[in-house]
């Protein structure tokens, strides 16, 4: 079950993306890594700086607990290739479908929570864990809600991403 469950996970979170930046445009190229890359997808901006997009799809609400999760590897990953050649890292969540979307801009996090044991249900491989993470604050995000009616993402806070 684990590949498979995975895969379909990667696969409805690609096509999230793409719906998502088909509407707000902020990528004039995007480009997905390999399934096993610790990045989902590099992407060049409208000024043309490179970003790396890391993506997550979750059955809640954003606001349902008091943080979201992200792996501490990936945030880590993430902020190196910021530091290192200032490639922007965007942490983009999709809260039960396409239709809300929030988006971190790591650069901009100040502070956030850590779990060194925090207990999560890992749905692949059916069975609860312990690992380490770090809780971003919804506030933190740029949170987006589709409008069918305007047929675009009216944002509910935060800042829009510019660079």
């Amino acid at each position: 079950m684990t590949n498979s469950f995975f895969n379909s996970c990667e696969r409805i979170d690609d096509r999230y993306f793409k719906y998502f930046n088909d509407k707000v445009d902020w990528f004039k190229e995007i480009n997905r890594n390999g399934d096993l890359d610790r990045i989902d997808w590099t992407c060049v901006n409208r000024t043309g700086t490179t970003t790396n997009c890391e993506l997550k799809l979750r059955d809640n609400h954003i606001n349902q607990y008091d943080d979201v999760y992200i792996e501490v590897d990936k945030y880590k990953h993430l902020m190196k290739r910021w530091k290192e050649n200032k490639e922007i890292p965007l942490y983009i969540n999709f809260f039960q479908d396409e239709k809300h979307v929030a988006v971190w801009d790591l650069r901009k996090v100040n502070k956030m929570n850590f779990y060194p044991f925090a207990r999560i249900y890992n749905k692949g491989k059916q069975r609860w864990e312990e690992v380490e993470r770090y809780g971003l604050f919804p506030r933190d995000s740029m949170f987006y809600i589709y409008d069918y009616n305007e047929d675009k993402y009216i944002r509910q806070w935060q800042e829009e991403y510019q660079k």
